[in-house]
């Protein structure tokens, strides 16, 4: 058995209450907690575009068509539809390889060849199905006037060749490769426009309204026009290498736009996730990502640190 206490003997002291965190800190811990929100942040963001542009994927298919093309056994006898003309024509196994490689994604879904074509007049009323990629390859000396639907027109290696394009381009689409001397008539839509190592081409518009863009790459000579405003522009790799010192024929890139009612070229740049952009819509997408970024941040009771400036360091004999 214990003994009593002592009257005199004072209790037991109570437990101190524990100690509340320093200032600085509970700072440091906050700062911590909001990095940790912030990377959840960036990563729902960098989530929500990557299912955003998988949507975006095009669906794939499995059929060609092959007008004056060759197979790997033999060569095809081909027509032009309801052209003046019907030729016939071969093309190299290699050569159709290769031709489908710089199609790219439309190489899985269908397409309507005319290849090898020399001196032809040609109109195409019908006998396309609107669900192909429209091909000229390797055509010299032709003018084919196209009035029937496409999905996309493609055309490489072909030399003072002419096109007047009247019917629908379902995706508006229109690309050029390595092709020389060529007028392109655009009575339809056609939002975007890609020509690459290409020569002298003359491309003329009814309107305004059926052009969005060009993107262009190591082209000598691009002429464009509009038929109903009498605007136009010349431009062209041996042009922009006057502005630009560091230019890559192969791969430095532009955009051939309107901007403020006035057709500009634009030096393409690519982002981070290889996208490709210029400059002032870079610029731009960065202060709208902000500007979102900031306001999602203030929902989940975040605080996003403040860029720092890139300070310039002058050297001591700099002016």
């Amino acid at each position: 058995l214990g003994h009593p206490p002592m009257a005199d003997q004072a209790p037991p002291a109570a437990a101190a209450p524990p100690a509340e965190p320093a200032p600085a800190a509970a700072a440091e811990e906050k700062k911590e907690n909001d990095a940790v929100k912030l990377d959840a942040l960036k990563e729902h963001i960098s989530k929500l575009e990557k299912e955003q542009a998988e949507k975006k994927q095009p669906e794939t298919g499995a059929k060609q068509t092959v007008l004056g093309g060759k197979s790997d056994k033999a060569p095809i006898a081909v027509g032009t539809g309801a052209a003046a003309q019907k030729t016939e024509g071969e093309m190299a196994p290699q050569e159709f390889r290769k031709m489908q490689a710089m199609l790219g994604g439309a190489k899985a879904l269908e397409s309507h060849n005319i290849v090898g074509q020399t001196g032809v007049v040609g109109v195409l009323d019908a006998g396309i199905d609107p669900r192909a990629t429209l091909v000229f390859a390797n055509c010299n000396d032709c003018h084919y006037t196209v009035n029937t639907l496409c999905t996309k027109v493609f055309i490489q290696s072909c030399k003072n060749f002419k096109a007047t394009f009247n019917g629908k381009i379902v995706t508006n689409m229109v690309e050029v490769y390595k092709t020389e001397d060529l007028t392109v008539d655009f009575n339809t839509k056609c939002g975007t426009l890609q020509f690459d190592m290409s020569r002298n081409l003359d491309l003329k518009f009814n309107t305004r309204e059926n052009f969005h863009d060009i993107v262009w790459a190591g082209c000598h000579s691009l002429k464009v026009a509009f038929a109903d405003t009498g605007d136009s522009i010349h431009t062209g790799f041996d042009l922009m290498t006057e502005e630009y010192a560091d230019l890559v024929e192969e791969r430095s890139q532009f955009k051939l736009h309107y901007l403020n009612g006035k057709l500009v070229n634009e030096k393409v740049i690519r982002l981070v996730n290889g996208f490709p952009s210029t400059k002032r819509e870079s610029d731009a997408y960065d202060a709208k990502q902000e500007i979102a970024m900031k306001t999602l941040a203030q929902e989940w009771g975040i605080t996003i640190p403040r860029k720092k400036k890139e300070e310039v360091k002058v050297g001591r004999n700099d002016p």
